[in-house]
């Protein structure tokens, strides 16, 4: 006699998924922030390096960061879309569990796509070592960016879509309850 394996509840697969297609979608997301960051060239002058202000994109940190806040914001509707098409398919039941589970996982997303960003910047920029030469050739650096608030992004875009399309949809039901309700007792009114 074969022995079954245990099943374990769609939410559970659900929320895997989710978490799952966040990460994925996180390093797409780091990759391409990776690509647009703006940088700084620099050359060595008298053995010390020096940012050229003319040839360098301006204020590529704040750019960093904004760029940074718009990928992330998009990936959080992607994933708060998600949630709420499992949500819609009766997957998961779209209560307060899944607005928490959505945020942890837009969170994850978020720091996904932070890592790889970097990790992408520094393949592309790679920066000359100590023990090189200076060479009197310029260079593009991309500066290192401290996300704070920008890591907060994904998951209050798709923490607040998830909850107002919940809203509204509960709102929606509702007034067609009333409908309903209005039309039952309407003939018993006129009987």
């Amino acid at each position: 006699m074969a022995s079954e394996a245990p099943r374990y509840p769609r939410a559970f697969g659900a929320g895997a998924g989710l978490l799952a297609g966040g990460l994925i979608l996180g390093l797409i997301g780091g990759v391409a922030w990776g690509f647009v960051r703006p940088t700084y060239t620099v050359s060595f002058q008298d053995g010390a390096a020096v940012v050229d202000p003319a040839a360098s994109a301006p204020s590529a940190d704040f750019a960093a960061i904004g760029w940074l806040a718009i990928i992330t914001a998009v990936l959080g509707m992607i994933l708060a879309a998600v949630a709420l098409l499992q949500t819609r398919k009766g997957e998961v039941a779209g209560g307060f569990s899944e607005l928490v589970w959505l945020i942890l996982v837009a969170g994850a997303t978020s720091l996904t796509t932070f890592a790889v960003g970097e990790m992408t910047v520094r393949a592309l920029y790679p920066v000359p070592s100590h023990s090189e030469t200076p060479t009197t050739e310029p260079f593009a650096l991309a500066p290192s960016v401290e996300p704070h608030v920008a890591l907060l992004v994904a998951p209050l875009v798709a923490a607040a879509m998830f909850w107002m399309a919940n809203f509204f949809e509960l709102t929606r039901l509702t007034r067609e309850q009333a409908r309903v309700e209005a039309r039952s007792e309407a003939p018993a009114l006129g009987a």
